[in-house]
């Protein structure tokens, strides 16, 4: 069967258009990584991870908002090389022009309707997170003109966004109430996968967009040159909050030696140091721990910790 006009339109559409735009979309993962939020985040939200003393941040807001923007692009791709996958198999297994109804065809036709649903569902989110942003500036304002609390700034930043949220979804069920009675149970069906696919892609966004990095700015110190070594670390997007890190020195035999304290420089940077006579001459390994359960590239694929290391040379 040869492809018809509409099947080579999808099919150049989706390859140029589509697919680039979710790729980009999805280049903004390293951003995402590297957001000072100054917590630990999950997929899962957890209230309190929003609070810098009395203050609700923006920065974890900013961060999920991001990952929900690689999320769409991720969905989208995946749909996309469906949908591109589909055409390839029809054109090879076809026989007759009846083959446009066949589940693959059907399935075709979902995964390129879905890829522009998910982005609509994207942007009913993004609209639902308009209020928060104003609500935000109110708790500041209530916490510098009346010192509230976290306890009552949270009531008032959940009523401030949720009553624009409630009035926006009755609003939308009203003017729609005809072409929702007219769904089926396989639309309801297609909403769920698409849905259950964004939200898988969110979850894998917002538990790997995160950024431990360490370094020294030296592999080889004198102790009469030297008096110091520093260490710079990074913590960024899922992992920024320097308490949850620690900076191990250790030995050739992997003995802890010291744990010097991780002190602020500002935008995500941090820095360490202790003084090279406290060390005899030898190799050592400079060992940052950040306590956040993640997936690895290593055996067994999962670790309780994000670890990265360096070494260095230290002589008389």
């Amino acid at each position: 069967m040869r492809p018809t006009d509409v099947a080579k339109d999808r099919i150049a559409f989706v390859s140029g258009s589509v697919l680039g735009w979710s790729i980009l979309l999805a280049a903004l993962w390293p951003h995402a990584a590297q957001i000072d939020t100054g917590a630990t985040l999950r997929f899962n939200l957890a209230f309190s991870d929003f609070y810098v003393g009395n203050y609700i941040s923006p920065e974890p807001i900013a961060f999920y908002a991001l990952s929900v923007l690689v999320a769409l692009g991720l969905s989208v791709a995946i749909m996309a090389i469906c949908h591109l996958i589909a055409h390839g198999l029809l054109l090879v297994s076809a026989t007759g022009p009846e083959d446009h109804a066949t589940p693959l065809a059907r399935f075709a036709d979902a995964t390129f309707v879905g890829a522009f649903r998910v982005t609509w569902y994207v942007a009913i989110y993004f609209i639902m997170l308009v209020p928060v942003f104003p609500a935000i500036l109110l708790q500041h304002w209530l916490v510098d003109r009346w010192s509230i609390g976290k306890e009552v700034s949270s009531t008032v930043l959940s009523v401030f966004v949720t009553v624009p949220i409630v009035l926006l979804v009755r609003h939308y069920i009203d003017a729609n109430r005809a072409f929702l009675r007219s769904l089926k149970t396989r639309d309801y069906l297609r909403i769920t996968v698409r849905v259950i696919l964004l939200y898988c892609c969110y979850v894998a966004v917002s538990e790997t967009a995160y950024t431990v990095a360490l370094s020294s700015d030296h592999t080889l110190y004198s102790k009469a040159a030297n008096p110091y070594v520093e260490a710079i670390v990074r913590l960024g997007g899922a992992t920024s909050a320097p308490a949850d890190a620690t900076l191990e020195v250790r030995d050739e035999h992997g003995q802890v030696l010291q744990r010097p304290p991780i002190h602020r420089l500002g935008s995500g940077r941090f820095h360490a140091y202790f003084s090279t006579q406290s060390l005899s001459a030898g190799e050592y390994q400079l060992r940052l721990q950040y306590r956040r359960a993640s997936l690895t590239g290593a055996f067994p694929y999962w670790h309780h910790t994000v670890i990265d290391s360096t070494f260095i040379s230290l002589v008389p």
